[in-house]
């Protein structure tokens, strides 16, 4: 894994490149992976965060997005909301069973 940091006035951007291999058992053809992403992260105010990542598989197309977004309230409680939303083939390494996930927590 490698890995770079940048600022930019108010973003951090960093950048991450991923490669995987694993021995295929007893005749099976070993598995391998390239993947490259993209964080961008900005604090919006004192209480307001925003990020959203992006990995793209340079294997097999397949990729996800996932925007966060937390905002601190009274004595440090957040509220947190957060997507994931995956493309390419179905089965694929980022997009294993095509389902869109998200949540919001308090705490």
């Amino acid at each position: 894994t490698a890995q770079a940091e940048f600022r930019v006035s108010a973003i951090n951007l960093t950048g991450l490149v991923n490669a995987q291999w694993r021995k295929g058992e007893s005749g099976a053809a070993d598995a391998y992976g390239l993947n490259a992403g993209l964080i961008a992260s900005t604090e919006l105010d004192n209480r307001t965060n925003f990020s959203i990542a992006w990995v793209q598989s340079l294997t097999d197309g397949s990729g996800l997005v996932a925007p966060n977004f937390t905002y601190t309230l009274a004595d440090g409680f957040k509220l947190e909301g957060s997507a994931s939303v995956n493309y390419g083939r179905l089965g694929s390494s980022l997009n294993p069973s095509g389902v869109f996930g998200a949540q919001l927590r308090f705490g």
